[in-house]
């Protein structure tokens, strides 16, 4: 059982960014995804998500083949995307917006949310918009408990936040992999994605140029990767 991709190829109009990429997230395990600004992380997750449609390869989820599939068909098929920018309606309320969020047929949606992330039990009738930057993050990764996915895709959930809030993000990851999600984690805090992930992937020019366990991926080789990423941007 995993969410695997095998020799994807996916883009932007004439811009090829994935060059036959290969990855598996193993059902209940945690990958780190990293890689440097460009190297094709962000991408990799839109194909898988149905937000990019690949020009070739496949995106399997546990066995059955779901390339080219839209976001809804892949979200009933257990696939959670929580998207880098806070990815909230900023004109409704955080009630409004865990209704929107919520599957059909979860009458205890604010509930479950109100248990990840207290501090929206407390701030339902207040328009998104006006929350803090971590509240709004909050907000956008309630969807993960209030969908109970089998994997979940997470794009920088971190970015921006100040240290507090990120260690109380992490303490969510952390209960959503203890509760048998597979989490495919692209983090900037490269120390925090290691810490949780099983295994990890480096991406580089849109392939994947390492994996494995956290423990054998060499440190200075990655600082370089990421070194050498932006002398050449």
């Amino acid at each position: 059982m995993s969410l695997a991709v095998s020799g994807l190829v996916a883009g932007y109009g004439a811009t090829t960014v994935l060059r036959g990429v290969d990855l598996v997230v193993p059902a209940g395990h945690v990958v780190a995804l990293l890689g440097p600004n460009g190297s094709g992380k962000t991408t990799l997750l839109r194909a898988c998500s149905g937000l990019l449609q690949p020009s070739a390869g496949t995106v399997t989820v546990d066995g059955a083949d779901r390339t080219g599939l839209a976001p809804h068909d892949l979200v009933t098929a257990g696939v959670c995307h929580v998207p880098e920018g806070r990815a909230v309606f900023p004109g409704m309320t955080v009630a409004e917006n865990l209704r929107l969020l919520a599957p059909p047929g979860v009458p205890d949606h604010v509930e479950r949310a109100a248990d990840a992330f207290p501090v929206l039990g407390r701030k339902l009738d207040q328009v998104a918009g006006t929350l803090s930057g971590g509240e709004q993050q909050m907000l956008a990764l309630s969807r993960a408990f209030l969908q109970a996915p089998r994997y979940i895709l997470l794009d920088e959930v971190s970015m921006g936040l100040a240290p507090r809030v990120v260690e109380e993000i992490f303490a969510a990851l952390r209960r959503l992999a203890e509760r048998g999600s597979a989490l495919l984690l692209v983090e900037q805090f490269v120390h925090l994605a290691l810490a949780l992930a099983d295994l990890v992937y480096v991406m580089d020019r849109g392939r994947i140029a390492f994996q494995g366990e956290p423990v054998e991926l060499d440190a200075s080789a990655l600082a370089a990767a990421y070194l050498a990423a932006g002398t050449r941007a």
